[in-house]
């Protein structure tokens, strides 16, 4: 299998997951975990007034990855607020993940096709990316740290 055609098949996935789910939700954006709408919220106050919050000029703790806020931040400062801000960066990381798995299998000197398919499956991508929160990016900067630790200490 190549590489063009496990894309695909992430791709397709993905794209008929969030399908499904939109329709199942009569076309709303539905999260399934309430941490998505928590970053979505901490994000919002963050791009909009610069606290660190639910409300304006009150810290509060709420966020289990600040990393991730802080892109959908940035995100929310450049579009505006909206609830598909989740769906736009998970979706992204869900691409990094997926270049970062061709890159390391390709490394490994694997032919990433059925690995990249196999991961799409394990971890799996498109749940990940309708979940709006940062586990496919966490995931892609695992395989670069791996690569990378591998290339230093090898």
């Amino acid at each position: 299998m190549t590489a063009r055609l496990a894309w695909a098949l992430v791709v397709a996935s993905t794209i008929l997951t969030v399908g499904m789910c939109l329709k199942a939700t009569g076309w709303q954006l539905v999260y399934p975990l309430d941490d998505a709408y928590i970053h979505l919220a901490v994000a919002r106050r963050l791009a909009e007034s610069g606290t660190w919050g639910i409300e304006p000029g009150h810290f509060a703790s709420a966020s289990s990855s600040p990393a991730w806020t802080v892109v959908l931040a940035a995100l929310l400062k450049g579009l505006g607020p909206r609830a598909g801000v989740g769906l736009l960066a998970s979706g992204t990381a869900s691409i990094a993940l997926m270049f970062s798995a061709q890159e390391y299998l390709k490394w490994l000197g694997r032919a990433p096709g059925w690995g990249m398919v196999a991961l799409s499956l394990a971890a799996p991508v498109p749940l990940l990316v309708m979940l709006g929160m940062e586990h496919a990016l966490h995931l892609a900067l695992i395989l670069w740290l791996a690569r990378l630790g591998s290339e230093e200490g090898g």
